[in-house]
C-alpha cells in the first residue's frame, strides 16, 4: 500500500479529513415527524436530521447549564411558595378575622395544596 493510502486508513497516525457519512434508523413517529417538519421548512429530513445533530452537539453544555438553571428555578420557587404560604397563612388568623382552620381551607382551595 502506498503512504497515502495508509494515511487514509490512519496506520501512521494521520488520518485524512473527509466528510464522513453517518447512518441511523429511526422509529416510525419520530420519522413521521422528522418528515413533517422538513416539509414545513421546505428541506429535505436528511438535511434536517444533520443540522438537528450539529446543533445539538455544538450546543451539549449550554443546554446542560440550562436545564441545571431550570432545576434550581424550579427548587426555589417551590421554596417561595411554601414560605408564601405559611405567611398569608400567619397574617389571615393573626389579624383575628379569620379563624384557622378556614384561613387553612381557604389556603389549601386557592394554592392546590396536597393533603
Amino acid at each position: 500500500m502506498s503512504g497515502e493510502t495508509d494515511a487514509k486508513f490512519g496506520r501512521t497516525g494521520l488520518v485524512e479529513p473527509g466528510p464522513s457519512i453517518i447512518g441511523f434508523r429511526l422509529d416510525e413517529p419520530s420519522r413521521r415527524a422528522l418528515s413533517e417538519r422538513a416539509a414545513r421548512l421546505k428541506v429535505s429530513p436528511h438535511e434536517l436530521a444533520r443540522f438537528y445533530l450539529t446543533e445539538v452537539l455544538a450546543d451539549s453544555e449550554e443546554r446542560r447549564a440550562l436545564r441545571e438553571a431550570i432545576c434550581i428555578l424550579r427548587e426555589e420557587l417551590s421554596a417561595f411558595r411554601r414560605d408564601f404560604v405559611f405567611s398569608l397563612s400567619a397574617m389571615l388568623t393573626s389579624a383575628g378575622k379569620v379563624e384557622e382552620g378556614k384561613a387553612e381551607a381557604w389556603i389549601k382551595k386557592n394554592f392546590r395544596l396536597e393533603e
